[in-house]
């Protein structure tokens, strides 16, 4: 394929057939589709600004009245249901949740039965340790990789091929 495709065509063709076109084709459809993707997220949180708008005063009237800070909400608009969802995220505070364990080892009870411990290691302090400290810890460590992604850009005439 060597003439110019729109994004809109790029959807009705094959995965394979998209794969051979040349790289600015495919550089120029990518850049495309950023482009939508982001208008399309500026207007998804348009719109849900939008309906917040519309309804918090009704929300926060539900809200006071069944003293509910976090948690669902719903009433009707007419035909329409509506839903106001405030996820609850609570963090804890490290150092008292370690004083907290000390105190229940302190009292004869066992802290595992009421708090899940977890260790966390920094893999940029990990790759640091020196060798005789990483054997300890290597059985336990899983290197799992994320997506892959490719990235194409441009190079300008002259300018340098990093």
């Amino acid at each position: 394929m060597s003439n110019k495709i729109t994004l809109s065509e790029a959807s009705n063709i094959h995965i394979g057939e998209l794969a051979d076109l040349p790289a600015d084709q495919l550089l120029n459809l990518q850049n495309q589709a950023a482009v939508h993707l982001d208008n399309a997220k500026r207007l998804k949180e348009l719109m849900d600004n939008a309906i917040s708008i519309k309804y918090q005063n009704d929300v926060t009237i539900l809200r006071d009245k069944e003293n509910k800070v976090t948690g669902t909400i719903n009433f009707h608009d007419g035909n329409f249901k509506v839903t106001s969802n405030i996820p609850k995220k609570i963090d804890w505070d490290q150092e008292k949740l370690q004083k907290a364990v000390a105190d229940i080892k302190e009292t004869g009870d066992d802290p595992l039965e009421y708090v899940a411990i977890s260790y966390k290691i920094s893999e940029t302090k990990y790759t640091a340790w020196p060798e005789h400290i990483q054997k300890f810890f290597r059985d336990a460590r899983t290197l799992k990789t994320g997506k892959e992604t490719f990235k194409l850009e441009e190079v300008k005439q002259g300018g340098s091929n990093e």
